[in-house]
């Protein structure tokens, strides 16, 4: 098996991307052999995603355990499943995307042509969902990483250009080919993704263990895909990471706030002093503004001193 590609479902919010997203995935895998899509299905009851994949798409195998198990279980369990199938590479995908037909043939040539790659990203887009076609504006070209332990997708809001290069830290969630053989690597006892992390940010957590074991990735500019991202990261400042945030839900907020920390408590200690005090200061303000403007966020500091302890514990 040379690749194996993995994707979400969860309840409506995926349903009306089906019939765009599934035949680009499907024309995209065309030239090449031997390929298998995965899915988990993390709605909570029977949904008409299964419903669908299963009448049109009866070759992907579906997992539905009746909870949601959230974006890493989830991609763990796929990810065991690929290694299982004896797979090459494993396509981390949204299914909120539609393909250039060359797009994954991209990736994939650029992995076996290059070695020293660990994964590739494609170039990213913004799609005007419902409208079949490409925008002209990126929405990700990768993860990319600014200084103490804050993350950005790369040319985010910015419009295509030939000017971008391919230097990334690691592919977003949104779509990415991993070599197996290094994700295996990568593995802790918390998984491939950590599964502290339910939702945000797991992706910038694994590419930062990337960069820590030395495994490289890159952009294959001209491999295009085009994603409706619900919402963006901004790519200005830390402060301006408040602005957008009435559109993230309640629990959205709660888990993004989580596992920002549990990145600080991961690395901080890998961090120059100038980059500590940085981090300190970020922390205290993250706690001001939760007293202040958003209380419900107070609840995550249990989870986060028991996630130190457990650190703590491993040193």
């Amino acid at each position: 098996m040379k690749i194996v590609c993995g994707f979400i479902s969860y309840n409506k919010d995926t349903l009306k991307y089906l019939p765009y997203f599934l035949p680009s995935l499907k024309k995209s895998l065309t030239n090449i052999d031997q390929t298998k899509i995965l899915a988990v299905d993390n709605s909570e009851n029977f949904s008409s995603n299964i419903e669908y994949i299963k009448e049109n798409y009866p070759e992907i195998d579906i997992i539905h355990q009746g909870v949601n198990l959230g974006f890493a279980v989830a991609y763990n369990l796929m990810i065991e499943r690929a290694i299982y199938l004896r797979a090459d590479y494993f396509l981390v995908i949204n299914p909120d995307i539609i393909f250039d037909y060359r797009a994954i043939y991209l990736l994939y040539r650029a992995l076996e042509k290059n070695t020293s790659l660990s994964a590739v990203s494609p170039k990213i887009l913004n799609w005007p969902y419902p409208e079949n076609k490409f925008s002209s504006t990126i929405d990700s070209l990768g993860i990319i990483e600014k200084k103490a332990l804050r993350f950005i997708d790369k040319a985010q809001g910015k419009l295509d250009s030939k000017d971008f290069d391919d230097k990334i830290l690691a592919p977003s969630g949104a779509a990415g080919l991993f070599r197996l053989g290094d994700l295996k690597e990568l593995k802790t006892k918390h998984g491939y993704y950590d599964q502290r992390m339910f939702l945000y940010k797991e992706d910038v957590d694994l590419a930062y263990r990337m960069k820590l074991r030395g495994y490289k990735s890159a952009t294959v500019l001209e491999a295009v895909v085009a994603h409706d991202r619900s919402l963006r990261s901004d790519t200005k400042s830390f402060f301006l990471s408040f602005k957008n945030r009435n559109e993230k839900s309640k629990f959205g907020r709660s888990q993004s706030f989580l596992n920002q920390h549990i990145l600080y408590l991961k690395y901080f200690s890998l961090q120059s002093f100038y980059y500590k005090i940085i981090i300190i200061f970020r922390i205290i303000l993250l706690f001001s503004f939760a007293l202040l403007k958003e209380r419900f966020l107070l609840k995550n500091y249990l989870k986060i001193v028991k996630i130190r302890r457990e650190i703590k514990k491993q040193e």
